[in-house]
């Protein structure tokens, strides 16, 4: 079910990646048109989300699927997180405007790093305890069948 979801993922960033390259090469003289930014905004969404989740759901960790899959088998997580971060580094850092100078002071871009970072870690923490407490309460109750 893991590989079928994030193949599923995959696929449908994938598309939502064409349909952004499409949209530029049928409407490149119309930027100002709100239908045409309105579509090339969602498809840029789509594409982005559904690739920058791969290589973040198939972490080895206990609350992600990549925990479910390395304890299946290790060889076929680590195709998979090799696939996963391949798409992400072909579609996110092939962006040309990607590279351009950032404005901005660095200290607010750097305040907003260290926050999202702590913000991250925070909801990950929150996950990570309530999945223990739940293995736990769950290996606790008793047998229901009887002797």
């Amino acid at each position: 079910m893991v590989l079928l979801g994030s193949g599923f993922g995959l696929l449908v960033a994938l598309m939502g990646w064409v349909g952004y390259s499409l949209i530029g090469l049928v409407a490149p003289g119309s930027p100002g048109n709100p239908v045409t930014v309105f579509v090339a905004e969602f498809f840029s969404g789509v594409t982005i989300e559904g690739i920058s989740a791969l290589p973040l759901a198939l972490l080895p960790l206990l609350a992600l699927d990549g925990a479910t899959l390395f304890a299946w088998k290790k060889w076929v997580w680590a195709l998979s997180y090799i696939v996963g971060s391949a798409a992400f580094m072909l579609v996110l850092l092939t962006i040309p405007a990607a590279w351009g100078e950032i404005d901005g002071d660095f200290v607010n871009w750097a305040i907003l790093f260290v926050s999202s970072g702590v913000l991250a870690t925070a909801v990950w923490v929150i996950n990570f305890t309530i999945a223990r407490r739940e293995k736990r309460a769950r290996s606790i109750q008793p047998s229901s069948t009887a002797l």
